[in-house]
């Protein structure tokens, strides 16, 4: 199914214990044939930007061939919150950021769009509005949900969490994951989790649009 972010409305997912989170600037460019192959552009078709009133920004991108689509969400420090990211042949893919009190990555929640299983209808309204049958993303509503997010109630088998645990000394020594996967580090080593773009992320219709998660074991160098 074919996702695509378009201009956003304005309409808040409510907040039990704290003010919603509003757009303090949108600026959506639409590029004119010409402009997509402006260096400025690098062939990007569609250019959306928003600043929350938190000071937390997001971007999404479009390519024109293919279409394939990226969001990234930052929060006013400059650390990744969330991305989206689709092939524009396969379901969009969701990855949700969460950190510590001391500011360290704690937690990746990776899910993808899936409506065709009634308990992923109501799970994707968490981040998504309904539109002509097609659930697109709000990026309105997806800064408010993950200011909100409770883990303890994410559906079983919609979402794969990785939780970073971390000794007295700050160092990661092991990653588990919600289907009960776990990865200690060796002795003298210690576990990062490298996202990034997978290779053909721009270039394939069907196997890009995809962030590549990997668990990286590396010697602790003293």
């Amino acid at each position: 199914m074919y996702v695509t972010i378009v201009c956003l409305l304005v309409g808040l997912l409510s907040a039990c214990h704290r003010d919603a989170i509003t757009v303090t600037y949108h600026l959506c460019k639409v590029q004119t044939e010409e402009e997509r192959y402006a260096s400025h552009f690098a062939g990007f078709c569609v250019y959306d930007s928003i600043q929350f009133s938190d000071g937390s920004t997001a971007v999404y991108r479009q390519k024109s061939g293919p279409m394939n689509e990226d969001m990234q969400m930052h929060d006013k420090n400059d650390r990744l919150l969330a991305t989206y990211a689709a092939p524009s042949e396969q379901t969009g893919q969701y990855l949700i950021y969460n950190y510590d009190m001391m500011g360290r990555l704690y937690r990746i929640v990776e899910f993808y769009v899936n409506d065709t299983e009634e308990e992923n209808i109501k799970e994707l309204m968490r981040w998504c509005r309904e539109e002509d049958g097609f659930f697109i993303l709000d990026m309105v509503k997806l800064r408010n949900a993950i200011e909100n997010l409770d883990f303890s109630t994410l559906l079983f088998g919609f979402y794969e969490v990785y939780t970073l645990h971390y000794d007295d000394s700050g160092i990661c020594k092991k990653v588990t994951s919600i289907g009960g996967e776990n990865v200690v580090a060796e002795n003298g080593h210690r576990l990062d989790v490298v996202v990034k773009p997978c290779p053909d992320f721009w270039t394939d219709d069907f196997l890009g649009g995809r962030y590549d998660i990997e668990i990286v074991q590396t010697q602790i160098v003293f």
